[in-house]
């Protein structure tokens, strides 16, 4: 994800290595640059020295990229019914009100389906959404 995101965004190089879990791993640059962006922290709070790569990117964790990548707005509602445990709430809504998303469960679509895994399929989705052609 940090390098589909580190290329969309054309980020520049980093100044920095902020991971100790990702020496010589091909995302590794991607992984600093979002860093240095604002758009990603880490996986290990409160230290946030470790990136975690290898994991699975769940579609709440999705949506807080895109937010922080997009510097989106508040949202003006919530849009729904299967993400109020989620600590990435107010993302998600956030990329619902610019149309970044509209759901997991079509044709009703009041469901985001916080914790499954993006697929690339829906990674392209959201990507052509949030950044056009």
């Amino acid at each position: 994800m940090a390098v589909f995101i580190s290329r969309v965004m054309a980020l520049p190089a980093p100044a920095a290595d902020h991971f100790d879990d990702d020496a010589g791993r091909f995302y590794e640059g991607a992984a600093n640059r979002l860093y240095e962006a604002g758009i990603t922290l880490g996986c290990n709070p409160p230290a946030n020295t470790r990136y975690c790569g290898e994991q699975f990117v769940p579609r709440e964790q999705m949506a807080a990229l895109l937010t922080r990548a997009l510097a989106l707005p508040a949202a003006s509602k919530d849009y729904f019914v299967d993400d109020n445990a989620s600590q990435f709430q107010n993302a998600i809504n956030r990329i619902a009100e610019s149309g970044i998303t509209v759901g997991c469960n079509p044709p009703a679509n009041d469901r985001y389906c916080p914790r499954d895994h993006v697929t690339r399929g829906q990674m392209a989705a959201f990507f052509k959404r949030a950044w056009g052609p």
